[in-house]
């Protein structure tokens, strides 16, 4: 009882307003990631849409041809929106060369004079490859916990992948008579359309919120600098590991770590090189730690390290090996090679305290370190 060329109009404006929603999101100095990309192949598909509805009003070139040649584009750029939300490259080889082997068998098809059941099968099993590439993007490494958006997302485009396989045996089981906007197949091909276009913009304003907001968290707990924590996110854990010792009987040690003469390194080579010894001091300090342990830069050129259940003498061996990694192999800073070295402060308890008396006892370690000539590791009471 539905007529296709009214659903195509009406998902014209679906469409639209997909794409208006979108764009005030990422109003202001607020960056939707992958909202450009996202917004430009929803306008695509209105175009598309609205050709479609125009079959038998304008050449057919137009209305079959160039609108499935923009849906192939669409979908290329729906995934670079996707793969930018993900940190992943937008445009790998094998979706440019899936989308071109569909356009150019839907070209060569038209210009044959195809029969449109072949056309249809074209274009159905090419977007179909589209999704399947999606849906593998999304899903890989993505959890219903640790990314619930993401993984919905994939699930959803899973599903549309297989409304468009339906579509694509429809096509062979009941071929339709012609390309024009009329038949049972045309009608449902613009329904799922419609719950596709609604579903796919929802999923992935989603999506983009929930990196946003994994950004956000990142940001406000890590460094922007060095990658290493903050002492907004190291403080509660550490407050934390000291407060289970008056339950649970143990060790927990921390180090404290200075750059020597790091102003003197600013000042020979500048703050930018400055930033390159400070990234690479936390690249090799976090090369040589466990699991359990956290790094942070506690400061200008400072850094804490927290070692649960590690002893005196362990820490000591600890700070040592971190010494050596810093000091033995030169940094090479503006094609000059800069000896690096650093000085480290020890403190271990077997009782809960406050996370500020116990980095005070590290940090007097650590001036013990530097006034005993800098370039070694320190505990309370020998250096």
């Amino acid at each position: 009882m539905l007529d296709a060329r009214t659903l195509a109009i009406a998902l014209v404006v679906t469409t639209l307003l997909s794409a208006l929603m979108l764009q005030l999101a990422s109003y202001g100095r607020m960056h939707l990631p992958g909202g450009r990309h996202w917004v430009v192949g929803l306008l695509l598909l209105a175009v598309t849409w609205g050709l479609m509805a125009l079959r038998g009003v304008v050449p057919d070139v137009l209305s079959v041809l160039l609108a499935n040649l923009l849906i192939f584009t669409a979908a290329v750029l729906l995934y670079a929106a996707m793969a930018e939300v993900v940190g992943l490259p937008p445009y790998p080889a094998n979706l440019r060369w899936t989308a071109i082997a569909g356009a150019g068998s839907l070209s060569l098809a038209f210009f044959c004079g195809a029969i449109p059941m072949l056309m249809i099968f074209i274009v159905s099993l090419a977007l179909t490859l589209l999704l399947v590439m999606s849906v593998r993007m999304l899903l890989r490494g993505a959890t219903r916990m640790d990314a619930p958006a993401r993984y919905a997302m994939g699930l959803w485009l899973g599903l549309c992948a297989l409304i468009l396989l339906v579509r694509t045996i429809g096509a062979l089981v009941h071929p339709p008579a012609s390309m024009q906007m009329t038949g049972p197949l045309h009608t449902l091909s613009m329904l799922a359309a419609q719950v596709i276009v609604l579903g796919c913009s929802l999923g992935f304003a989603l999506m983009a919120r929930e990196t946003m907001v994994m950004e956000l968290a990142q940001r406000a707990t890590h460094d922007a600098l060095t990658g290493a924590f903050n002492r907004y996110a190291f403080d509660p854990v550490g407050q934390a590991a000291l407060t289970r010792l008056a339950r649970e009987p143990g060790e927990l040690s921390v180090l404290m770590l200075d750059i020597d003469h790091f102003k003197q390194i600013n000042d020979e080579v500048g703050h930018l090189a400055g930033d390159e010894v400070l990234c690479e001091v936390a690249r090799r300090i976090e090369s040589l730690l466990r699991g359990g342990d956290m790094l942070a830069r506690y400061g200008g050129e400072e850094f804490c390290i927290l070692l649960p259940a590690t002893g005196p003498s362990e820490a000591l061996q600890v700070a040592e090996r971190l010494r050596l990694a810093i000091a033995e192999e030169h940094f090479m800073l503006k094609g000059r090679s800069i000896k690096v070295t650093a000085s480290i402060g020890v403190a271990t308890v077997a009782e809960a305290m406050e996370l500020k008396q116990l980095i005070g006892l590290a940090d007097s370690a650590l001036y013990g370190a530097k006034q005993a000539g800098r370039n070694r590791s320190c505990g309370p009471d020998r250096c």
